[in-house]
């Protein structure tokens, strides 16, 4: 998500997360206090959707319940599945759904 701001820095941030199958929101400019941000993603062609302020929060929320529900469905075709080991369980996921499986490991200590 990409809101109000000056510049373009964000815009390779958000480039790695769309490499990734990430789902990019902006900003719109009716709504923007500075369009310099939410402007660059957009004019780079990343943005899956442009919104006003007040619709982002209800779009993230939805994100949030289809992601979940995705999930769950993951597991209950694995459920299905008689020798599924872990190993495999996190390979599938890793394959099928990548931006997931990065938000979901364990961080490594720097």
């Amino acid at each position: 998500m990409i809101m109000t701001g000056m510049g373009k820095d964000g815009l390779e941030g958000l480039k790695k997360v769309k490499d990734k199958g990430g789902y990019i929101i902006a900003q719109n400019e009716e709504t923007c206090v500075v369009y310099g941000m939410p402007k660059a993603v957009v004019d780079a062609g990343l943005a899956d959707s442009i919104l006003p302020l007040d619709k982002i929060g209800e779009v993230i929320t939805n994100m949030g319940f289809k992601m979940i529900s995705v999930f769950f469905q993951l597991l209950i075709s694995l459920h299905h599945r008689k020798y599924l080991q872990p190993f495999q369980l996190q390979r599938l996921i890793r394959a099928r759904y990548p931006l997931f499986y990065d938000l979901c490991s364990p961080r490594k200590e720097m």
